[in-house]
């Protein structure tokens, strides 16, 4: 799996994750005896990908001052991630540049550096699941349903995979030539 195809899949994983908290919150809230409204941003048809609770599903969950600030650290986490996670793809791209441009390419070299951000992501994915799991571990049962009921709405919606087009002939490339 290269850099790229591993950074989709954290974002992936971490969205789900995110998601999964914010749906158990809602069933809580749902379940609690409580007249909360439904949530409108569970019904959207695109997920969230930045990591952030919608606002009407905060205000639902109504967190005690300990359980915002877990919330805010897994918030954190996630956003550090993300830079990490980025600022390591393009520092791999730089390396992978500057190989190409001195023709000293050596796939050994690329191969171990994928490797030392694949362990450092991990490392950092390591980080961000502790934290959501401190925030979920602050929650009580009513809170976490409601959470659950978040997090199954947003797994419907990724869910559903697009189809993929047609597989198109072949085609003849202008640089094939040059490689025979």
């Amino acid at each position: 799996m290269n850099v790229r195809n591993y950074s989709k899949a954290i974002l992936i994983a971490t969205c789900l994750l995110v998601t999964s908290f914010a749906s158990w919150a809602q069933t809580v809230s749902g379940q609690a005896g409580t007249t909360a409204k439904p949530l409108q941003s569970a019904d959207k048809s695109m997920p969230d990908f930045t990591g952030q609770l919608p606002p009407e599903l905060l205000e639902q969950l109504s967190l005690d001052k300990k359980q915002q600030d877990k919330l805010n650290a897994a918030q954190i986490a996630r956003h550090s991630l993300w830079v990490a996670n980025r600022r390591a793809r393009q520092s791999e791209y730089d390396l992978i540049a500057k190989e190409l441009e001195n023709d000293r390419f050596d796939p050994r070299e690329i191969i171990k550096l994928r490797k030392s951000i694949r362990q450092t992501a991990d490392k950092r994915m390591d980080d961000v699941q502790s934290a959501w799991l401190e925030f979920w571990d602050s929650l009580n049962e009513p809170q976490r349903k409601l959470l659950v009921s978040y997090i199954k709405s947003q797994h419907r919606i990724l869910g559903k995979a697009p189809t993929a087009p047609a597989a198109a002939p072949p085609s003849k490339s202008p640089l094939a030539p040059a490689f025979k």
